[in-house]
């Protein structure tokens, strides 16, 4: 071996050490303003955060909690006013943000944002099925959306594990800002759609970006065996969401294409 390959090796370390932490699929110009949002949502979140650690909470509880407020946003579809509606999601979005924070003070782990990833996915698809159920978008667009946001947040951890240079373009704003706007704003649902278009387009660039990165990698490829640093009780609470998920996606699939 070289000395330009085992330099070439250790700076690629590093930057595998560097990102592990932060896991959470960021493309590299995003890791500083990650980091001053951080910042800014501990000072926000603090007193609440305080209390939750004070009693013991775990942020994986938390993130479980956010995907039990998009289950509830879902089966309140129909059934309540959007403005209730949008207070179910802006539950889903403090749940979101505290259980990073809360981890921020408990101590994180190596792959802990593993699962506060999981359970934005599954929450996602509860949202998405939302807006289908209500008659705002095509099945397709969901099934589509979703499949992308999955191989973005795979194939994004694998591609920073790995040290690779990608775009990654995380789009779930345009899902979540848009409802508020409309439900709150009273606006023309007709916004969603527009904001849901522009989330497919950028997705797919960001799919491009990365399954072209580890196409080209794909020899020397690193992939970390993550499920055994998550809890048994983390695992069962996930298993639980994907079960709900799948068994609400095919409900979806037979009521919309039968």
């Amino acid at each position: 071996m070289t000395i330009q390959s085992s330099i070439i090796d250790h700076q690629s370390t590093i930057m595998r050490q560097e990102r592990l932490p932060e896991f959470g699929v960021y493309s590299s110009f995003e890791v500083e303003l990650k980091r001053k949002y951080t910042r800014w949502r501990g000072y926000l979140l603090w007193p609440l955060v305080s209390l939750l650690a004070w009693m013991g909470v775990y942020p994986d509880w938390v993130s479980f909690s956010g995907w039990a407020s998009a289950l509830l946003f879902y089966l309140l579809g129909g059934h309540v006013s959007s403005t209730a509606l949008g207070v179910v999601l802006v539950v889903y979005i403090l749940m979101d943000n505290l259980d990073g924070a809360l981890a921020e003070v408990r101590g994180k782990s190596e792959f802990g944002q593993i699962v506060d990833n999981f359970f934005d996915l599954t929450s996602l698809l509860l949202i998405l099925l939302l807006l289908c159920k209500l008659s705002v978008v095509p099945l397709l667009w969901v099934l589509v959306f979703q499949a992308a946001y999955t191989v973005i947040l795979v194939g994004g951890f694998i591609a920073n594990f790995n040290g690779l240079s990608v775009l990654i373009l995380r789009v779930r704003i345009l899902v979540v800002v848009p409802f508020l706007v409309v439900s709150f704003g009273g606006l023309s649902d007709s916004i969603l759609r527009y904001a849901l278009a522009l989330g497919l387009f950028l997705q797919l660039l960001s799919v491009v970006s990365i399954l072209f990165a580890l196409g080209v990698h794909a020899r020397g490829l690193r992939i970390p065996h993550v499920l055994s640093r998550v809890s048994l009780s983390t695992r069962a609470l996930g298993f639980l969401a994907l079960v709900v998920d799948v068994l609400l996606l095919i409900e979806a699939l037979i009521i919309f294409r039968g």
